[in-house]
């Protein structure tokens, strides 16, 4: 019994090594080797669930986050919600969710503000923008939460 079994990984590892040589043969182990590494698709989450999660984190109700104003404290609860909903949000299909979308959902009257408070976030992220590394730490600490959903 113990030879049938290891005949059959022979037999099974030399089909491998002809299909390995077969792909060598023909120049495609590029293609090959990117089939088997592909990136997963991020698996999205309906965006009102980001929101609550968001609040939770926070301890302040959706509500509060859409008010209008522009104290510090809620405008950079805001940036890093729109980086998160932005990133890890449900649109159509697997696409993010839309700037309008996001912009109604935080109370603000344009997308553009929106696109403005992801460009910060950009900056504060990669470390470029003194003064914002609080918005990093709190996005990195929002998403790792998220990823507990």
């Amino acid at each position: 019994m113990k030879n049938n079994v290891l005949d059959e990984m022979r037999a099974n590892l030399w089909d491998t090594i002809k299909i390995i040589d077969g792909i060598k043969a023909r120049g495609m182990e590029d293609e090959f080797i990117n089939e088997l590494v592909k990136p997963k698709k991020l698996k999205r989450i309906p965006p009102n669930v980001l929101l609550d999660k968001i609040c939770a984190h926070y301890h302040i109700t959706p509500e509060k986050l859409a008010q209008n104003g522009r104290h510090a404290d809620i405008s950079d609860k805001r940036k890093v919600a729109c980086k998160i909903i932005r990133d890890f949000g449900m649109g159509q299909g697997n696409e993010p969710t839309s700037y309008k979308r996001i912009a109604s959902m935080l109370g603000y009257s344009q997308h553009a503000t929106v696109i403005s408070h992801l460009k910060l976030m950009e900056k504060a992220l990669d470390g470029s923008h003194f003064g914002y590394d609080h918005l990093a730490k709190e996005y990195t600490d929002i998403k790792l939460e998220i990823g507990r959903l």
